[in-house]
């Protein structure tokens, strides 16, 4: 909201030529003839001695018909006239603002607000030019003052709770949403803001309940259906991760929630079901093949998990994942070459590094190359010091 005229800063005083020029502006203003009260002031500008008030007046009118140019030199004129006539600033900052010129808008509100008596659209502009500016902790001092002014502002407490989130000042950003819940207990960006609160602090059950209260504002959203999916399953709970896997490809039935869906079936051990869910999907990705063979293996149908997997080793020699299952299906049909070399490419990844010297050294073992088994498992033993199974293999104790 801009500025109108009296400030903590008065202007010289008005002749009396000046205030009837300002009468009669207003009397225009009043019948919308504001193209008329353009010119009247701008005529009298020509005539009468220069005074701060009257070009701060076309300023507003300017602006006030979204002349933002014009608005824009008028207010620099008056700050010309008289550099610290504050309210002159803070409708330049707003305009400034406006035009994206968020270091100008700043400079300008900055050093008239704390001066002044601050609108709530005010404090809203100038803690919006601190967050764009990369001012958060800034932003937050604004808006913490703005609320303590207008403890009633839903945008300030909004503003404020995200400033919050960005600095990871999470108890303080639960705070507000939690005050703000006592206003408005419907409001679905304060539940999906109390959730996130909950799950950067690593209270997993905690954010998705409060999820959960957003969802069911917005049952609709098959984005917060799958995200609620993907945080019981993080958590194991994969029942309560299907169901909501259902909910989303009831209302969005694309490839996501199938993919997702397989996935919970596949760590319930339902293969046949992780598998029917695969079958509905159109466009098959790597990481699609990749579960399917999975499912293969599974059922203790190799050759089919072996042939899916060589396609994709082709094209992606950069999944352990991958490597892994294609030694598991190459050794159950007792094709150890080829197990060997896959098991030799997924050793190369951390997570299945242990298990593919297992494999590697039981092939070894099989082919009668103990020397080569001996060095495997002296190798195992870096990472996994007290494994057993390869200490048995060295002929240590069990």
């Amino acid at each position: 909201m801009l500025q109108h005229f009296l400030s903590a800063v008065e202007p010289p005083i008005l002749s009396e030529k000046h205030k009837e020029v300002l009468r009669q502006v207003q009397t225009l203003e009043e019948a919308e003839q504001i193209d008329q009260a353009i010119q009247l002031v701008t005529d009298n500008l020509k005539k009468l001695k220069p005074h701060v008030y009257l070009h701060f007046k076309l300023g507003h009118l300017y602006y006030s018909t979204d002349r933002l140019e014009n608005a824009k030199k008028s207010y620099q004129k008056a700050i010309e006239i008289m550099p610290e006539y504050l309210p002159a600033h803070k409708n330049l900052g707003i305009i400034y603002y406006h035009d994206g010129e968020h270091k100008k808008a700043l400079s300008h509100l900055s050093a008239s607000l704390p001066s002044l008596t601050p609108k709530e659209n005010d404090l809203l502009v100038l803690a919006s030019c601190q967050k764009n500016l990369g001012l958060d902790a800034s932003a937050v001092r604004t808006l913490e003052w703005g609320l303590s002014l207008f403890p009633l502002n839903m945008n300030i407490r909004e503003l404020l709770i995200e400033s919050y989130t960005i600095l990871e000042h999470y108890d303080k950003a639960r705070d507000v949403i939690l005050e703000s819940l006592k206003l408005e207990g419907e409001k679905y960006n304060l539940w999906l803001g109390l959730s996130s609160t909950y799950l950067n602090e690593g209270q997993a059950l905690k954010g998705i309940q409060a999820l959960e209260v957003a969802y069911l504002l917005r049952p609709e959203n098959h984005l917060l259906a799958l995200q609620l999916g993907d945080l019981y399953y993080n958590e194991n709970m994969l029942e309560d991760a299907l169901s909501y896997y259902i909910k989303a490809k009831e209302h969005k039935p694309l490839s996501l929630p199938l993919r997702r869906m397989a996935r919970a079936y596949l760590a319930m051990g339902e293969n046949e079901k992780a598998l029917s869910e695969l079958n509905k999907i159109t466009e098959r990705t790597s990481e699609t093949k990749l579960m399917e063979a999975e499912i293969y293996q599974n059922l203790d149908k190799h050759e089919e998990a072996l042939n899916l997997l060589k396609q994709l080793q082709q094209k992606n020699d950069t999944q352990g994942r991958m490597s892994y299952l294609a030694g598991l299906s190459a050794y159950s049909l007792n094709l150890f070459q080829e197990a060997e070399d896959f098991f030799n490419r997924a050793r190369n990844y951390p997570h299945y590094r242990i298990v593919s010297l297992k494999y590697l050294i039981i092939i070894a073992t099989k082919k009668g190359q103990q020397t080569e088994a001996a060095s495997l498992a002296h190798e195992a033993l870096k990472w996994a010091p007290d494994d057993k199974w390869f200490l048995k293999m060295l002929g240590g104790k069990d």
